[in-house]
Order: structure tokens, then C-alpha cells, then sequence
């Protein structure tokens, strides 16, 4: 069967945008105010890759940011935040038609469908 499957946005990947009143860029400096009084932890980034993390809140929408420690350089970007928004007006928990040739499977890790317009890549699995 060739027919579009319809999957639940879980969570989002991977933001192009610069820290203004947008979440940082994946690869863009860590700013050490970002982790002053934060607790730090440790996220999945990629199959098999955790880097140190914190949680920082820009507009209203609460994100994981993770930075690799030896370049202290945003590794991953997520949210979960009900707020959030793609530019297209994608929010976690809607549902997208993905079908197996549309999705990116990473083994042990997560499953995305494409990205959106705006650099987001949809976690639906």
C-alpha cells in the first residue's frame, strides 16, 4: 500500500534562526548567560551522542538547548511547549501525513518527518 500515513507531532529538531527574539541556531556560540543558575543536564542529540543541556525560555516557549562541551556550540534544539508555533502553524500534537519515503529513520534514537519551511524537523517517532 502507497497511501499517506498519518503520524502525531511529537516534538521539533533543529531551528536556522539567530537568538533575538527567536531560539539559537544549531552550531551558534553558547552564551555563558544561558547556563548561569540553570541545572544542567544531559539530552540525546543523536543516535548513540548526549551532550550537557539546559532549558531556556525565549518568548513565552520553553526549549532544550544542548551544546557540545568541548565547543561549547549549540548541538540540538527542542521543544515540547503547547505555545510553539512553525511558521506554517505546525504545534505539538498535530497530525502530519508522512509516508515511508518522506520520514528519516535514526535507529535508537528518533524518526522525523520532513521540515518544515522554516528549518523545524518534526519528531514523529
Amino acid at each position: 500500500m502507497n497511501r499517506p500515513v498519518f503520524a502525531m507531532l511529537a516534538l521539533f529538531v533543529t531551528s536556522t534562526t539567530a537568538l533575538s527574539k527567536e531560539p539559537p541556531a544549531i552550531g551558534s556560540p553558547l552564551k555563558k548567560r544561558w547556563t548561569v543558575g540553570q541545572q544542567r543536564t544531559v539530552c540525546m542529540t543523536h543516535s548513540a551522542q548526549l551532550d550537557p543541556c539546559v532549558e531556556l525560555q525565549v518568548e513565552g516557549i520553553k526549549y532544550q538547548i544542548a551544546y557540545r562541551e568541548q565547543t561549547h556550540r549549540v548541538s540540538y534544539l527542542r521543544t515540547s511547549d503547547n505555545k510553539f508555533r512553525t511558521t506554517d502553524g505546525l504545534k505539538v500534537g498535530d497530525s502530519i501525513p508522512v509516508s515511508p519515503k518522506s520520514v528519516r529513520a535514526f535507529p535508537g534514537w528518533e524518526i522525523h518527518a520532513p521540515k518544515t519551511p522554516d528549518g523545524w524537523s518534526p519528531i514523529v517517532g
